[in-house]
């Protein structure tokens, strides 16, 4: 699978609006920021004060607290074990503080809803307070941050049994981009939640 059917993948077959993952807040959804259209721009990665260097994952999907803090999961399409070294390099620094940039422009797009509806994206996710959009850019503190990177069938079944992921990794195969709403993909990936690591009480 190549990056751009990658790409073609989580833009076409992923919802652009879910809660595949759970959310903090019940009525919350989680918005695609990645991939998207060229225009508007889309949402990235930055640490607090730099101006290069931006972080920008193959799919990317953002929980908007009312609180003013994110939570992020990163999709990471990786043709060989060196691209997934090179994308884990992006991450590795992840206890560091780690800013998403969101442009006015992007906030402001309408996406499709349920029922055939329409609503601009901060107001898709539910959580949103309107924004002062005199603004023309957005930053918002990264709380919670899990990336699955999809890799060969080959280097998969090479790599998992010889490394041990950290605490915000996830690794899977590319077909199983193509497998999301099966229920052991949805399963998986729904492990990746802030919510997965709460224990429901009795």
């Amino acid at each position: 699978m190549t990056d751009s059917q990658a790409k073609r993948i989580l833009r076409n077959a992923w919802d652009e609006r879910t809660r595949h993952w759970k959310t903090p807040d019940p009525e919350g959804w989680w918005i695609r920021a990645r991939p998207g259209r060229r225009k508007p721009v889309m949402p990235y990665f930055l640490t607090p004060g730099a101006k290069l260097f931006r972080t920008q994952p193959d799919g990317l999907w953002l929980y908007f607290s009312s609180e003013g803090w994110v939570d992020a999961i990163c999709i990471e399409h990786c043709s060989s074990v060196q691209n997934l070294n090179d994308k884990r390099s992006r991450y590795m620094p992840a206890l560091n503080s780690l800013l998403v940039r969101v442009k006015r422009t992007w906030l402001r797009k309408e996406i499709g809803i349920k029922h055939g509806g329409r609503a601009e994206r901060w107001e898709a996710t539910k959580t949103m307070a309107e924004p002062d959009f005199k603004k023309t850019k957005f930053e918002f503190p990264v709380r919670h941050l899990r990336v699955l990177y999809a890799m060969r069938e080959a280097d998969y079944s090479r790599w998992i049994p010889n490394h041990v992921a950290t605490g915000y990794e996830f690794f899977c195969t590319h077909n199983s981009l193509r497998t999301w709403n099966s229920p052991t993909t949805r399963t998986f990936l729904a492990r990746m939640s802030s919510v997965a690591h709460h224990l429901t009480r009795p």
